[in-house]
């Protein structure tokens, strides 16, 4: 009887100590942990666990991260330290998922466009130019250094490496506050229109530097981030 009794007592020890360990390490009692990660991917709920309060623009933020099949979820600050720590992992697997999808270093890539709307917003520089101003310049394609766009003035040309440019890659350059045929009245952003002899692209600016600029091309939310080389 006492043989019983002590092997119930090191089982439930044992067992306690493999909860205590997996709560530890993966946060398996706390509501974003590794385990409800896969869940929720398994389900299609892409999503960042986002602790404390709303950042800067986050409305760009979640329209730039809604491109990519992802929100940012914000779980406000009153979370314990542990929960935390564990969300951590729960993020971890869920940037590892995104990484697999689009490529080793995406998420780094993603922070910069991030990045980008915050320094739009919060230059010096910017404050002290106008948009078309912070646009001039040969900007090269985040994903294809191959591919470049020159904005001279107030003329916007599209370039590859090797092919010959032509008039019709030449456009005039636009800039509004309003385009309601793909954003509501009250949304405060900025567009581009480019315009010559035979097309019309439409982009919103989501982020805009000297030395970074991010938009999104519409009617596809087609995301692109293009680099000024210094």
């Amino acid at each position: 009887m006492e043989r019983k009794t002590t092997y119930g007592l090191l089982t439930v020890l044992l067992i306690g100590g493999i909860c205590f360990g997996l709560n530890s390490v993966f946060g398996l009692f706390t509501p974003y942990n590794f385990w409800t990660a896969r869940q929720d991917i398994s389900n299609k709920k892409i999503q960042i666990a986002f602790i404390g309060e709303m950042p800067l623009n986050f409305d760009q933020k979640q329209k730039l991260a809604k491109f990519y099949g992802l929100e940012f979820h914000l779980i406000g600050c009153r979370v314990s330290s542990d929960n935390v720590n564990r969300t951590k992992y729960y993020n971890n697997a869920m940037i590892d998922y995104l990484e697999n999808k689009y490529g080793v270093g995406w998420w780094t890539k993603f922070q910069a466009q991030l990045d980008s709307i915050d320094k739009a917003k919060n230059s010096v520089v910017q404050q002290s130019k106008t948009t078309i101003e912070l646009m001039q310049g040969l900007w090269f394609h985040d994903q294809d250094s191959l591919a470049t766009l020159t904005i001279k003035n107030n003329q916007w040309s599209f370039n590859y490496k090797g092919i010959q440019a032509t008039a019709d890659d030449y456009y005039a350059i636009s800039i509004t506050d309003k385009l309601p045929e793909f954003t509501k009245e009250a949304e405060k952003a900025k567009f581009l229109i480019l315009t010559n002899k035979s097309d019309t692209f439409k982009y919103e600016i989501l982020g805009l530097t000297d030395s970074t600029f991010s938009m999104m091309y519409f009617p596809t939310g087609k995301i692109h981030l293009y680099r000024k080389l210094q």
